[in-house]
């Protein structure tokens, strides 16, 4: 069995297939009306649908700060309460535990001091 070579931007472009595979399934790209003839094949060309170009935009924006982000099915690293929480030096804290912890500051070797 012998394999042709692949140019790598070829293979690069290969490794998105299952990706554009999915974005054609969920209806999340669609045609372009107009097609353009590259010599002697027609190419279709394809667009983002309106929602999804709205969502990268929102996506494109900057995350909130760490202190900001709730998260949820976590419990709580001190008080084991399955709340919302919020990371604090690598530890998920619920409300009543992140303000007995606020004064809590990381050291460089990652543990956790007053």
């Amino acid at each position: 069995m012998t394999a042709d070579p692949v140019d790598p931007e070829t293979a690069a472009v290969a490794r998105f297939d299952p990706v554009l595979r999915t974005l054609m399934t969920f209806g999340l790209v669609e045609p372009d009306d107009a097609e353009e003839t590259n010599s002697d094949e027609v190419s279709r060309q394809w667009r983002l649908t309106p929602a999804v170009q709205r969502r990268l935009n929102s996506l494109a924006f900057p995350a909130p700060p760490a202190d900001k982000l709730v998260y949820f099915g976590h419990r709580c690293s001190s008080c084991g309460e399955h709340a919302p929480t919020w990371s604090i030096a690598g530890a998920f804290f619920c409300s009543a535990c992140r303000d007995r912890a606020g004064d809590l500051v990381p050291s460089s070797n990652g543990t956790v001091e007053r």
